[in-house]
């Protein structure tokens, strides 16, 4: 049994002024006594003093650990700070025990790296930064995003922690969230900032308890690589007409039953929906090109509804894919030696007179039922 499969559960002591710092007290470990690698482990989740580890984590698992996520707030905290930077100093000796904070006055990126802490290592699960005042509107790269170091005899590693911040709104004014923002971190909802212009790679990745409706507001421009990666609890997606390019494994994985892509998108990159749990998808007559296994994998689509009058290119232009059964050119939705193709079944709806059209494209002849 390999790293991939392992779990433990260790009690950490956390000295609770000064937090990050932590010892380990006794360790319960669920593991075989066949070898293994610390490398392939990958993330973990520290919560309540206990860490957590192993190499997959599902949505199920982390409610199994984490247990409601409605909480019963005891210890609200709210503060102003006069300065960036600030921020642990107005929280003391608080840190540990505080559930909601609310925070005013200038905020930067140690302020939120320290917001973090509290949660991991605390019991902070809301935050109110509505009264505060981000540097330059932005939030920075990894804001709440946190690693674990995991030391055992096969030697150390950097575990990407999930996060137990549960609610998290931002200033009015936030222009840009930035590279794996909120990556791994348990939110279960979020409102997008109508002032967002630009979201960066990853920033709400591996986010397994963001639920509800996603809309990616309008001025936004671009949906970027890996962007909503493994959102395995969210019902719908919505992404406005500004946004031109939906970027590489966006939403890869995602739970999303329905998704409409509104007048304006032009691209839709390789794998940007692959595996995930689509059953209805509309696209916009503005959509020129849809990149191999952009929906490939997707066992239970039923319905695509499609305004463009002439088909998006969906054809494989010599990029090639590795497969069980060798070497593949996927198109858009599969191919036949791709493993886990999307079904032929699919019902695609199209614009009067644009049947025959369809049928006889590259990659949409993947379908066969043109209505």
């Amino acid at each position: 049994m390999g790293y991939l499969s392992r779990i433990k559960t260790i009690s950490v002591a956390v000295f609770l002024a000064v937090l990050g710092v932590s010892l380990f007290s006794s360790c319960d470990d669920n593991d075989d006594d066949s070898g293994g690698s610390a490398a392939m482990l990958d993330q973990a989740i520290l919560f309540e003093g206990k860490l957590t580890t192993g190499g997959s984590f599902s949505k199920d698992f982390i409610l199994d650990i984490i247990g409601d996520t409605n909480i019963d707030v005891q210890n609200p905290l709210e503060v102003t700070v006069g300065n960036y930077g600030m921020l642990r100093s107005a929280v003391g000796d608080k840190a540990g025990i505080v559930d909601q904070l609310k925070v005013a006055g200038p905020v930067d990126g140690t302020d939120l790296a320290f917001i973090s802490e509290c949660s991991s290592y605390g019991k902070l699960r809301y935050v109110d930064l509505s009264g505060a005042q981000l540097k330059g509107d932005r939030l920075p790269d990894r804001s709440f995003a946190s690693t674990y170091e995991y030391k055992d005899e096969y030697g150390a590693i950097e575990l990407s922690l999930f996060v137990p911040l549960y609610r998290v709104v931002l200033p009015a004014a936030v222009k840009e969230i930035g590279s794996e923002a909120f990556s791994h971190v348990l939110l279960t909802e979020f409102a997008m900032p109508e002032s967002l212009v630009k979201l960066k790679s990853g920033c709400f990745s591996n986010c397994m308890l963001l639920g509800g409706e996603l809309s990616i507001p309008e001025g936004v421009s671009e949906v970027p690589d890996e962007a909503f990666m493994r959102t395995s609890s969210l019902e719908s997606i919505v992404i406005a007409g500004t946004v031109d390019k939906i970027g590489e494994q966006a939403f890869f994985g995602t739970s999303a039953r329905s998704l409409t892509i509104c007048e304006g998108v032009r691209e839709i990159e390789e794998e940007a929906f692959m595996s995930s749990r689509l059953e209805e998808v509309s696209i916009p007559s503005t959509l020129q090109r849809i990149e191999p296994l952009a929906f490939g994998n997707m066992d239970r689509l039923k319905t695509i509804r499609t305004s463009a009058v002439n088909p998006p290119d969906a054809a494989n232009h010599g990029e090639d894919f590795d497969s069980p059964s060798g070497k593949c050119y996927p198109d858009a939705f599969g191919d036949d030696k791709w493993f886990d193709s999307t079904p032929h079944t699919v019902v695609v709806y199209v614009p009067d007179g644009a049947a025959d059209k369809y049928a006889s494209s590259r990659g949409w002849d993947w379908f066969s039922d043109f209505r």
